[in-house]
């Protein structure tokens, strides 16, 4: 923990003298090859609309260690560094307090500005926006399967009922 050179007020009115410098997560058995863990952080961010913030990380693993720290400078493209930090731009609060909503410019701008810097750790992939429909017809055909083998369990069922 640093000490805070002025106290600040949480959002539940709680007087903060001290800031987290870092946080360290370490999973509880290694992952498989492929695979990703997750965890949350809560934290307030400041109220400075268009202020990139940039979150310096370093993944370590049983093969070795990436330092996910690299941070652009002045006109510098994120698109250029090696290894770049995970980073966002703030956006502006609603009338709900909430950032703007995810269908305006500004949010889409900002989708794909972290799309084109690649300002993503890699495990964590970007999302896509995949409307060839592929994902609701694998969804039918798994629906329709699961319906199909409820009535194959149903019909054994009532087989072995009826001989017992």
């Amino acid at each position: 923990m640093e000490q805070l050179a002025e106290p600040v007020t949480d959002l539940h009115g709680n007087s903060v003298t001290e800031r987290v410098a870092s946080v360290v997560y370490t999973a509880r058995t290694p992952l498989p090859e492929g695979q990703r863990d997750s965890f949350e952080l809560s934290m307030q961010l400041p109220d400075k609309p268009g202020e990139t913030l940039a979150f310096p990380s370093i993944q370590t693993c049983q093969k070795g260690e990436t330092a996910w720290i690299e941070v652009p400078s002045g006109n510098q493209d994120a698109d250029e560094l090696e290894n770049p930090a995970p980073a966002f731009e703030i956006t502006e609060a609603g009338d709900d307090g909430h950032s703007t909503s995810a269908g305006s410019d500004e949010a889409e701008q900002g989708a794909e500005a972290t799309e084109a810097t690649g300002n993503q750790t890699p495990s964590s992939p970007v999302e896509n926006d995949d409307d060839s429909g592929v994902g609701t017809t694998l969804g039918i055909i798994g629906l329709v399967l699961g319906a199909l083998g409820l009535v194959t369990g149903g019909t054994a069922l009532a087989k072995v009922r009826r001989r017992a």
